[in-house]
């Protein structure tokens, strides 16, 4: 079988960022110069470019350094591109920009299949969301959900809309009209839950990467999304290189809650602190296996059967109450111990890691 998916790791990301930034400016930059409606670009010089320089550093700071530099600066002219020059809505025959949060397509478990991608990183979304479309079999199916910040909501609409052509499906080519649809959402103040439970881990393990909100929402489905019956959840260092609308009609039991890729290179003793009563008590055997989170299509209906979103969160708060002592750091080791039994596994040759 054909591997399905890769998964990159933190370096792989690095290093890809620096290799296309150039591009992506520069494809910036020809854009910005072939419009009719702008002004003639400027002649670059070194004050020119000194100046931008320490625009862009500003515009980082004002970000809590939590971006690199060149990365500001794409997000920057993004932001820029979105206020002056794309004043109408603009679609490209594959992807339609949802703007109304009521439209009914967003709940339509009939004729669409729907994706979540829950993420800050404005590179590794726009990876994700054009890997998934250019290799899906039935494009015009899509209902892209994207949860981010709001700075990198304005900087991926502005990209989609002046990219046009970037994520058409060059196997299938859908008609004018019958492409993905993409909803992109910003989360501050939007998941009260989330952010609650962030809170609990920070407090707990005093690790600030750990409590990063993205990383949890995938717990609070069903609150977010009362109305889907299935929903395929991405995190932002995937690449998806086959189709993978056949997930879709994998049939689940009634006991199924989540399809995942079982690992038994890392089994809960490595995870898990056993010579605690509460683990002892509440977790399976020590030998058994985890499974990979970060490409799973979740069962909403019979998530809501078992009540896991509080489950999940009684988890956090033994975790806190025993002073961090149950598990080791991380976001993983809560959503093991979320799901140890309601998991239907599949091939290993449809998620890859690196």
């Amino acid at each position: 079988p054909m591997m399905t998916l890769h998964r990159f790791g933190a370096w792989h990301l690095v290093a890809g960022s620096a290799a296309i930034l150039g591009f992506l400016f520069l494809s910036l930059l020809f854009l910005t110069s072939q419009s009719g409606e702008r002004e003639k670009a400027p002649v670059v010089t070194e004050g020119l470019v000194s100046d931008y320089v320490n625009e862009c550093s500003h515009f980082k700071a004002q970000l809590d350094n939590t971006i690199s530099a060149p990365h500001a600066c794409l997000m920057l002219e993004l932001l820029h591109l979105s206020s002056t020059t794309l004043t109408t809505t603009h679609t490209s025959p594959s992807v339609t920009i949802v703007d109304d949060d009521g439209d009914p397509r967003l709940t339509d478990n009939s004729n669409y299949d729907h994706f979540l991608l829950c993420s800050d990183g404005l590179f590794a979304a726009m990876a994700v969301i054009n890997s998934t479309i250019s290799t899906y079999a039935h494009p015009e199916r899509i209902v892209f959900h994207v949860i981010t910040d709001t700075h990198t909501r304005i900087a991926l609409r502005t990209w989609f809309r002046i990219t046009a052509n970037s994520t058409t499906n060059r196997q299938h080519t859908p008609a004018a009209g019958s492409g993905a649809l993409l909803h992109i959402q910003a989360f501050e103040g939007r998941i009260k839950e989330v952010m609650t439970s962030a809170t609990i881990l920070k407090g707990s393990l005093g690790m600030q990467k750990y409590s990063n909100p993205f990383n949890h929402i995938r717990f609070y489905l069903p609150v977010l999304f009362p109305e889907l019956e299935r929903l395929l959840v991405f995190d932002d260092d995937i690449i998806v290189l086959n189709d993978v609308s056949w997930l879709f009609s994998v049939r689940f039991g009634e006991a199924d809650v989540v399809l995942a890729v079982e690992d038994c290179s890392k089994r809960f003793i490595g995870i898990f602190n056993y010579s605690h009563p509460e683990v002892q008590q509440s977790l399976k055997p020590s030998s058994q296996c985890r499974f990979y989170l970060g490409f799973n299509l979740f069962h909403l209906q019979n998530w809501n059967k078992y009540d896991l979103t509080k489950v999940y969160n009684d988890w956090l708060a033994k975790q806190k109450a025993a002073d961090g002592m149950l598990w080791t750091l991380g976001s993983m080791p809560p959503a093991m111990a979320t799901f140890p039994g309601p998991v239907k596994h599949v091939s290993p040759y449809w998620h890859m890691t690196d």
